[in-house]
């Protein structure tokens, strides 16, 4: 696959980084964000075009247009933060009136799963149930804001848990005591399976309806419990000390029209 694109990544992170690499390797030209000056060089060397970039609730502290200048494509990969006192929507509405400046007229979107509400039905991406807790609620209206763009394109992408080599969820829960849910699903995607899933939105994007949910989730069907017991074995670690008490809801998430859309499926092993 050769892309011959030029992209712009908001978020050049644990996420963000990769991808950029990967699409480089498929002939793709990059722009990317970093908060941080030092990880310019990290950015450089990867060959992308770094850009320190800061969004503040009232302003953007550098040069976000420069990020956006000749790109085919824009992908906000920027999760919200609740430890800095400052709105996750008033940030990204700073992005909005620059996005219309600069003819911008492709968006990717990258969210999360954890928006919906546990419930007893089966979890899609016609699913509009969502929970009422301040991350979830901040990512439906940014996703909302975004929607409002009248001059762009804008696809959403509801991750779930992300896992890779080195962000492992199970090396936190060790750390807990009376771990509830031990028979509920987990919903989850790696790394490598982000990616590609990225990768295919970019290539079909034409294809794909204005404003679509897509939803990256690995369809094993695992219970916590079991998964985190394996998982910890596998690591070394103590096992997870889970309770015996579960929820009546479950979240059970599943994303049969991002599959026929992309002809995509997580195939990497959580």
């Amino acid at each position: 696959m050769t892309m011959n694109k030029k992209i712009s990544i908001m978020g050049c992170g644990w996420l963000g980084l990769p991808l950029a690499k990967k699409i480089i390797l498929n002939d793709g030209k990059i722009k990317g964000s970093t908060t941080k000056k030092e990880k310019l060089s990290v950015l450089k060397a990867a060959n992308i075009e770094g850009f320190v970039i800061n969004i503040k609730e009232d302003k953007i502290e550098g040069d976000f247009a420069g990020l956006l200048f000749n790109s085919d494509l824009l992908i906000i990969n920027i999760p919200p933060k609740f430890n800095n006192n400052q709105s996750y929507v008033l940030k990204l509405q700073q992005l909005l009136p620059i996005i219309d400046k600069a003819n911008i007229s492709k968006i990717i979107f990258v969210s999360s799963t954890a928006v919906y509400a546990n419930q007893k039905e089966l979890i899609t991406e016609e699913n509009n149930l969502f929970s009422e807790n301040e991350s979830a609620l901040e990512l439906i209206a940014a996703e909302n804001l975004f929607k409002q763009l009248k001059n762009s394109k804008v696809i959403i992408l509801r991750l779930a848990g992300l896992v890779g080599e080195d962000r492992q969820p199970v090396r936190y829960l060790v750390k807990k005591e009376d771990i509830p849910n031990p028979d509920h699903t987990v919903n989850l995607i790696h790394l490598d399976d982000c990616i590609k899933l990225i990768i295919k939105v970019i290539e079909k994007f034409e294809q794909i309806p204005n404003h679509q949910i897509l939803i990256g989730v690995n369809q094993q069907n695992l219970k916590r419990q079991k998964y985190y017991n394996n998982k910890a074995i596998q690591l070394g670690l103590t096992l997870p000390k889970f309770n015996n008490t579960n929820a009546a809801l479950d979240k059970k998430i599943d994303n049969p029209i991002t599959r026929k859309i992309l002809d995509f499926n997580a195939e990497q092993m959580i």
